[in-house]
């Protein structure tokens, strides 16, 4: 290559830090030139933008104000995406390491300017210190979706027409009525503080998150349980970003080097003022293209009333009082950028970031009013969240971890060249992993408006790893830490209680090495309580009186194998446990007597020998999600819980004429009903509805519901009563074996109810599809292999009826894949 393209090149790598987080990925249209391009196809806006750093051959680190920005893109790709361009095309310079930044102390870190530290960045990425390299700029072209995606919406869509009503979701006013049945809303921390979820219910409809799409289904009455419409997050967003490209500008040159892949998922929903709000994250390959997270705002008719994207990978949201907050985080310097999709512009993160710590991360935190999208942003540089918090005050606290306080080493105010400061950084680095883990923890104010800021902060000498371990309560912020230490040459962790003033964040109390050397798992504070589950070998579930803040003690506590996870309130003296007691899951009903001695009622397990499980697991046990996974009904008196894991059982069957009995190992998955009787203090596992992948239950008026977002049915509603199954949807389409072999293109995919007599394993001459015990089913109009995967196997001549999807092999038969099995006995 020659000199001057390599320095092309090298003078490009800049590039790949606005384009990290999508940074000018659009703008506003100040000004504009469009000029067809030949062929009439592609159009170039320009456009003028805030100062971005420019330079000549010959010189370095001047910044022009007004710089010129271009932007390609074709008619109806939505969203401009952009790169920075100076004189004479070069979209940016070599950054000296002598250039002076500017850093300022704040009280917990150093605010600067934006054009400071993409300044580092960008010397960083020359140095070879920012990870690989690409020298790339990004372009915009349209392209039309793919025959698989064209193949799956077109049958959604066909779902979705196919259900008889009339998408109907509820306002305040109508929820508030006293038409609307009792429901259950998402288990949250904090009642009137909700949080995402992938499953919501507003008491007559579902919304379910399944990937990169959002499905609303009509749930009251439960007998018209139907797919009432469906929202393509990936197809919306696509809309308005287009297909990005990245090319290499080499000598003035622009030459295609690959397009850009976007990965969707939905991460969690709202239901709330009589609009579904979608949170989806989109992720961008190749790196350097930083991932970015959308926020859609849907009317009933699943119309977008606003969208709106901000940077970073989402970590988690909260909504109170018609705002909501969402926090995202980076792997690198960005400065963040809201898009608003419809209007086709992009916001800038106006304030200065602090920085808090000296790793090339950030933490981005964005209120948006769930009204009109306005929004506010707060940007932390220097490490990612490990927990966040918002009590009903309003306020967010942030958890970061792997801080070290920065004032001790660079003052009230630095003005050092990028190298200095890059060394000093370094030297605290250093002086952190001796430190074996501080945290930075952050109070953030929140307003309406909305307005975020940073109104208090203090340094933890621990981890919090999830939200429990924090509550605000009489003006107090108790904080529950896992300190580490080193002692003989090993590492050694506490676990601390700390009790701060909420309003300062300064110390009042503390209760040092509740236990050595275990870990916390179950936390949960409840008033002037605090009742915590740490665990190694076994399970201590210690109860501490903190109604005096300044002299909190430990008042008993209480051993046994296993250990919870999630503790949940019955009411004030009865306590429920999830977790897990060696490969079984456990549910404990606990009791809380008034001289705080903690008594074990009653205990229920699933995953044992005598129920043919050998391993037994829920969504509930997820340190960090789990507990929106977990219902109590108490209207009914259940305990509802997710469950998944492995049963092992024999099942006798005819091969050849002869009578053979097979071992069958399979997954088992579905909800466990147990029943509480809260005046006997007993626990009863009533039944487990099975449903495969079930991930979520929930209840409406006397029907329950479980939902399953990765595999169909969708949604099973039970009676509350007799637990037997009232509905499915999508609803099953009732078929002949015949019909299917007939023509089985047309049935590919769909969800069939058949009922007829199992034929073991004979009966077929082709091979079975996906296992050895794939068994045969016969309607007196054919027969067809069954696979093994899910539901009992029965045994020769039972008459069943077996609900689940068409597929076909690779040898081009046709099979179910079975979503339930009923056998009659």
């Amino acid at each position: 290559m020659r000199t001057d393209a390599r320095l092309a090149v090298l003078l490009l790598t800049a590039v790949a830090v606005s384009l990290a987080a999508g940074y000018l990925i659009g703008a506003w249209r100040s000004g504009e030139s469009a000029q067809p391009e030949a062929g009439g196809t592609t159009y170039t806006t320009t456009v003028a933008t805030a100062p971005v750093p420019t330079c000549t051959p010959g010189q370095q680190n001047s910044t022009a104000t007004g710089a010129v920005e271009t932007t390609t893109k074709r008619p109806g790709s939505g969203v401009p995406i952009a790169a920075p361009s100076g004189p004479n095309g070069m979209a940016a310079c070599p950054v000296n390491a002598s250039r002076t930044v500017s850093l300022e102390w704040t009280g917990y870190g150093y605010r600067a300017p934006w054009e400071d530290i993409e300044a580092v960045r960008q010397y960083l990425l020359q140095a070879g210190k920012a990870g690989p390299v690409y020298p790339i700029r990004l372009g915009v072209a349209v392209a039309e979706p793919g025959a698989l995606e064209a193949a799956v919406q077109a049958t959604l869509e066909q779902l979705a027409a196919q259900a008889p009503i009339t998408l109907e979701v509820q306002t305040e006013a109508a929820m508030s009525s006293p038409a609307q049945p009792e429901y259950s809303a998402t288990n949250v921390q904090v009642a009137g503080v909700d949080e995402p979820d992938i499953v919501k219910t507003n008491g007559t409809h579902i919304a379910v998150a399944t990937g990169r799409r959002v499905e609303l289904y009509r749930a009251y009455p439960p007998g018209k349980l139907g797919l009432a419409g469906v929202f393509d997050a990936y197809r919306k967003i696509m809309e308005f970003v287009g297909d990005e490209r990245l090319v290499l500008v080499s000598d003035g040159h622009m030459e295609p080097v690959a397009p850009v892949q976007h990965y969707v998922r939905v991460r969690g929903l709202y239901m709330e003022g009589g609009r579904l709000i979608v949170l989806a994250e989109e992720a961008r390959s190749p790196w350097p293209l930083e991932p970015r997270t959308w926020i859609i705002a849907l009317s009933p008719s699943l119309e977008p009333l606003w969208i709106r994207s901000i940077t970073g990978s989402f970590y988690d949201a909260r909504l109170y009082n018609g705002t909501l907050v969402v926090v995202t985080s980076t792997g690198s310097l960005v400065r963040p950028m809201i898009v608003d999709a419809i209007a086709s512009r992009v916001i800038p993160a106006p304030e200065p970031p602090v920085i808090v710590g000296p790793g090339a991360t950030e933490t981005i935190v964005a209120a948006f009013s769930t009204e009109t999208g306005n929004a506010a942003t707060l940007t932390l540089i220097g490490a990612q969240p490990s927990a966040i918090y918002m009590p009903a005050s309003g306020s967010l606290y942030l958890v970061l971890p792997g801080v070290e306080e920065l004032h001790g080493v660079l003052g009230d105010r630095l003005d050092a060249s990028i190298e200095d400061l890059l060394k000093k950084l370094e030297s605290v680095e250093r002086t952190l992993y001796r430190s074996l883990g501080k945290s930075l923890l952050v109070r953030v104010a929140v307003g309406h408006e909305p307005r975020l800021e940073a109104a208090a902060s203090t340094v933890v000498p621990g981890l919090v790893r999830k939200q429990w371990m924090l509550d605000e309560y009489n003006g107090m912020l108790r904080v529950v830490l896992e300190e580490q230490s080193q002692k003989d040459g090993r590492r050694v962790t506490k676990v601390s209680l700390y009790i701060l003033d909420a309003g300062t964040l300064k110390e009042v109390g503390r209760l040092d090495e509740v236990v050595v050397d275990e870990r916390v798992h179950a936390v949960r504070f409840l008033g002037p309580r605090l009742y915590l589950v740490t665990f190694r070998q076994v399970d201590p579930l210690f109860a501490i009186d903190l109604s005096d803040p300044e002299n909190p003690r430990v008042l008993g506590f209480l051993e046994a194998p296993g250990f919870d996870e999630y503790i949940h309130p019955v009411n004030e003296t009865l306590l429920v446990g999830v977790g897990r007691e060696g490969p079984r899951l456990r549910i404990s009903l606990y009791r809380v007597h008034s001289d705080a001695r903690i008594e074990v009622l009653s205990r229920v397990y699933i995953g044992s020998d005598k129920q043919g499980w050998s391993y037994a697991w829920s969504p509930v046990l997820d340190p960090r999600w789990g507990h929106r996974a977990f219902t109590l009904d108490a209207r009914h008196g259940y305990i509802l819980v997710p469950v998944s894991g492995v049963v092992r059982y024999y099942v006798a069957g005819v091969v050849n004429g002869k009578t053979v009995t097979k071992e069958v190992v399979k997954p088992k998955s579905g909800v466990a009903v147990v029943k509480l009787d809260e005046a006997a203090g007993k626990l009863g596992l009533v039944a487990i509805l099975e449903h495969r992948d079930a991930a979520r239950s929930l209840y409406i008026d006397d029907a329950i519901y479980t939902v399953s977002p990765g595999s169909l049915p969708r949604i099973k509603a039970f009676d509350a009563e007799t637990l037997k199954p009232i509905a499915y949807a999508p609803r099953p389409v009732e078929a002949s074996i015949r019909d299917i072999r007939e023509d089985p293109q047309s049935y590919q995919g769909r969800l069939v109810k058949i009922e007829g007599m199992s034929l073991g394993w004979s009966g077929l001459d082709e091979p079975p599809p996906v296992t050895r015990s794939d068994w045969v089913l016969s309607d007196g109009t054919g027969r067809i292999y069954v696979a093994a995967t899910r539901g009992p196997i029965p045994s020769y001549g039972e008459k069943v009826t077996v609900i689940g999807t068409v597929r076909i092999s690779g040898g081009g038969q046709p099979y179910i894949e079975p979503a339930e099995v009923i056998i009659e006995r």
